[in-house]
């Protein structure tokens, strides 16, 4: 039985953590992207022609609900984060890899500080920001500061991964 179950060492850190950045580079796009609909949806529902009070109810409510997107973001990477540091704990490595280790994260850094820059772009644009515009407040903090939360999650999960002691069994 044993023979069938083999235990593979490999260093997924980086897969990891650029599955992180992903995730908290679409979400924040997914948010701006579906304010943007909303807000172009909801100004053609106001034309005098309409008047459909339940969409106009509706609309209503789901405005009030930005702010919890909004704060869903942090959410998110609170989640991952732990996520991140738990798997870190359980990768057997060897400490010849830091070397690697180091390179993936300087590349990473330089991913999320492109993708920091993409969303930038996107919240300057003409119909998107005056969606945007006081309702993304911790989305926008976030991904300005990419480079800087993905080398600090990286740099933890780094240290809780070489510093852990070795089994002797």
């Amino acid at each position: 039985m044993a023979r069938f179950i083999k235990t593979k060492k490999t260093n997924k850190q980086i897969q990891s953590m650029l599955l992180l950045l992903v995730t908290i580079v679409g979400f924040a796009s997914t948010l701006l992207i579906g304010k943007f609909i909303f807000t172009e949806v909801e100004t053609a529902l106001e034309s005098p022609d309409i008047n459909n009070t339940a969409a106009n109810l509706a609309y209503d409510q789901m405005g009030a609900m930005w702010g919890i997107f909004d704060n869903a973001i942090l959410f998110v990477i609170i989640g991952l984060t732990i996520g991140l540091i738990l798997t870190s704990f359980l990768i057997p490595v060897h400490p010849a890899f830091l070397v690697i280790n180091i390179l993936g994260m300087i590349a990473l850094v330089f991913l999320s500080a492109v993708m920091g820059n993409i969303y930038s772009e996107l919240i300057v644009q003409e119909g998107i920001s005056a969606a945007v515009t006081g309702h993304f407040d911790k989305t926008t903090f976030v991904m300005q500061k990419l480079p800087w939360i993905c080398a600090i999650i990286v740099l933890l999960s780094t240290i809780v991964m070489f510093a852990k002691g070795k089994d002797v069994s």
